[in-house]
């Protein structure tokens, strides 16, 4: 399962005893005020300066994600005043805060360390590969930046990733592409990958699985551009109803020879209208070197197996719907790197058919916002909380501990670190193979 970041602070934070979440009964003015009548109910909220020297993170309105330091705490009127720059005002909209003994940011740092020195890793079962198919992340799972998927980029449009039922069909993620031109289109070329000049010269089949805001809005097109000038462009006229998932096709197409330029693209017809793309494919040539799925980015590949049929329904193997595939193992692949990427070397194989891979990946340990996950089961999380803690408390013992309000003695932080490595070394022993829930990428 997933946990958020805001789930592992809360984790952390019960942990270390400092978990303090509250809303605002006074709405965020332009000062450095915060006044919450409810805390004449937490332990020390009716006495002065309780948490002076603590710090607030506000985690919701119009200074979300901000953090100030306490200042003063004046019990009579529940008002903390906080140092540095004055909030943001929230009119009349009462934020959530969380009140912190020792500062956010650290407490996301030691999570951070400790998911990257711990043992657990994400088992994980990939199924978004395609045998011979030549566009790399195909299944648009993966964005290293929000705007747009990997190896990919866009004219005259804008794009968002998605995750929500209905609106991908394959994998865990796909893309909706919005015009903000006439003719505006996502497309993949080969001036950045290319692989993609293989097709050359190539007969190929290019498909999409498109679902457009607007019918018959929609079309793939296939452009080229020879090293004398000779430019081609083959276009996609299938019928395209609205917000339903169509699969758009240009079979049997023959490539020019002597290319200096191929470009894939997805084209929406209007302005402002959008369309939601996924499992495109390129078949036709033998493609024997795949780029690895992020899931694999940093991690390892164990296994491989192909499906063997499908039922034709959508002429590929690779589109039936559901799970009681037949698989056999592959052998003969290898993982290699070029400096970049990391791709999966295979045998050859038959066009349009699946490929499972299983393996195992690390904890995500670059957790920045609230909403960033962390694939890992509720039972192991306690351990990794565990060396979380100790990280921050060794930061605290090691002197650097200017974040937060602490007046106990280097003995004390001493014992908790010795109580927490037995606690560490108790729960390695209890889990035995330390490894995380199962992450499955479906096709």
């Amino acid at each position: 399962m997933s946990k958020t970041l805001a789930n592992l602070r809360d984790d952390l934070s019960i942990k270390l005893g400092d978990y303090l979440h509250q809303t605002v009964t006074t709405a965020l003015a332009a000062n450095n005020n915060l006044v919450d009548t409810l805390l004449a109910n937490v332990e020390g909220g009716t006495t002065d300066n309780f948490c002076k020297n603590w710090w607030v993170l506000v985690t919701s309105e119009g200074n979300d994600g901000e953090i100030r330091r306490v200042s003063t705490y004046t019990a009579s009127t529940k008002t903390i005043v906080t140092l540095g720059a004055a909030w943001s005002s929230d009119g009349a909209d009462l934020a959530t805060y969380e009140l912190h003994k020792h500062h956010p940011t650290k407490k996301l740092q030691s999570i951070n360390i400790a998911a990257r020195k711990s043992e657990l890793w994400a088992d994980v079962w990939d199924l978004t590969l395609v045998s011979n198919n030549a566009l790399p992340n195909s299944s648009f799972d993966w964005f290293a930046v929000s705007t747009v998927p990997y190896k990919y980029a866009l004219s005259n449009a804008t794009a968002s990733k998605q995750t929500s039922g209905g609106y991908f069909r394959g994998g865990e993620a796909g893309v909706i592409v919005t015009a903000s031109a006439g003719n505006g289109y996502l497309y993949i070329t080969s001036e950045s990958n290319r692989r993609l000049l293989d097709l050359q010269g190539q007969t190929i089949d290019f498909e999409c699985w498109v679902r457009p805001s607007k019918v018959d809005d929609v079309a793939i097109v296939i452009y080229t551009l020879q090293a004398d000038g000779t430019e081609q462009t083959l276009t996609s006229t299938g019928s395209t109803p609205a917000q339903k998932w169509t699969k758009l096709q240009l079979l049997q197409q023959d490539i020019n020879p002597a290319l200096d330029k191929i470009e894939f693209r997805f084209k929406i017809t209007t302005n402002a209208e959008n369309v939601r793309l996924d499992n495109v494919r390129v078949l036709g040539d033998t493609v024997t070197s795949y780029l690895l799925p992020e899931t694999f980015k940093d991690g390892v590949v164990t296994s491989m197996r192909l499906q063997t049929y499908g039922s034709g329904t959508w002429n590929r193997p690779a589109d039936d719907i559901g799970y009681n595939f037949h698989y056999e193992d592959v052998y003969g692949w290898e993982v290699v790197s070029d400096g970049t990427d990391r791709y999966l070397n295979t045998p050859t194989l038959p066009d349009g058919h699946l490929i499972e891979l299983r393996g195992s990946t690390p904890l995500n340990d670059t957790l920045s916002a609230d909403t960033d996950t962390m694939d890992i089961e509720s039972e192991k999380t306690e351990y990794l909380i565990a060396m979380a803690a100790r990280e921050l408390y060794m930061e605290i013992h090691a002197g650097n501990a200017s974040y937060a309000n602490t007046r106990e003695s280097s003995d004390r932080y001493e014992e908790v670190i010795v109580r927490l490595d037995g606690e560490i070394a108790w729960l390695k022993s209890k889990f035995g193979k330390l490894r995380t829930s199962q992450m499955r990428v479906r096709y």
